[in-house]
């Protein structure tokens, strides 16, 4: 049996620069609808003090300044994923 995934979109396309120790408010999302998805940061790193959690809002604030490059993948559909990168300042 063949599962054929939906082509799995990330958002948004790109997020605010942060400020320390300061809440993150943006959360990602993923279409096409229905996907249940889940989030994970799959390669890099987000700043210290900074959480993804799998409902694809951020805990924490970041205790640390600089560029931090990473990947966000969203997995739904069963285990069809699609993933975005992003950089925070």
């Amino acid at each position: 049996l063949s599962v054929l995934c939906p082509v799995i979109t990330v958002s948004p396309a790109s997020l605010p620069n942060v400020t320390l120790n300061t809440a993150y408010p943006p959360t990602f999302s993923a279409s096409p609808a229905g996907g249940n998805y889940t989030f994970a940061v799959t390669s890099g790193a987000l700043p210290p003090g900074l959480t993804l959690n799998a409902n694809g809002s951020f805990s924490g604030a970041p205790t640390q300044s600089g560029a931090f490059n990473f990947r966000v993948t969203a997995t739904g559909w069963g285990a069809c994923t699609g993933f975005r990168d992003y950089s925070l300042v």
